[in-house]
Parts: structure tokens; C-alpha cells; sequence
């Protein structure tokens, strides 16, 4: 919950001020992310992937902001068609570990 209220106000400042505030929060936003993988690699078990995701996305919001402000509707349906082909293959690399009736064939 605390993930999606940050990042709706990060897109909020993205979009709304000036491009100092779009350093800072891609910024904020990567040390996040660093921190969690340190964790991960000094504790060696994973944290949880709601940190990494909304941090991920967090830095992703300055890009899809200039995307949305400047770009054609080509290029943001070609970003948008690149974005769900990522989603599906992620699902399908990640099949073993989820689908339970795949795994008992």
C-alpha cells in the first residue's frame, strides 16, 4: 500500500514540476533499489520483490512522463507493446515456479 501511494506521488511531482524534481526522485528512487540489492547480496536470502518493484517503477516514472508529454502515438504504443511483451515473458520464464499442475507432469 505504502509502494503504490509513493508512487503516485512521484508521478504527481514528475509531472507537475521541474526537471530537478525528476533527478531527485529517479535519484531517491535507484538508492532504493541499490540498498535492496546489498541486502540481498550481504544477507543472502532475497528481500521482498514489493521494494525492488515499486522502486523500479518509481524510476521509471520520469521516462514515461517525457514519453507521454513528447512522444508520438507510435512510439508509445511501441513502448507499451515492448512493456507487455516483457510482462508475458517474465510469466512464462517464471511458469515452473508458479504453476503447481505444470509442475506435477
Amino acid at each position: 500500500m505504502i509502494g503504490t501511494l509513493w508512487l503516485i506521488n512521484a508521478a504527481a511531482w514528475v509531472h507537475n514540476y521541474s526537471w530537478r524534481t525528476d533527478v531527485s526522485v529517479t535519484v531517491s528512487a535507484l538508492i532504493l533499489l541499490g540498498a535492496w540489492f546489498a541486502i540481498w547480496r550481504a544477507g543472502k536470502k532475497r528481500p521482498d520483490l514489493v521494494v525492488a518493484s515499486m522502486a523500479s517503477a518509481v524510476t521509471l516514472c520520469a521516462p514515461t512522463d517525457w514519453l507521454v508529454r513528447h512522444g508520438s502515438p507510435g512510439l508509445i504504443a511501441l513502448a507499451a507493446s515492448v512493456f507487455l511483451f516483457a510482462i508475458g515473458f517474465t510469466v512464462a520464464w517464471t511458469r515452473h515456479r508458479w504453476d503447481r499442475s505444470h509442475a506435477q507432469e
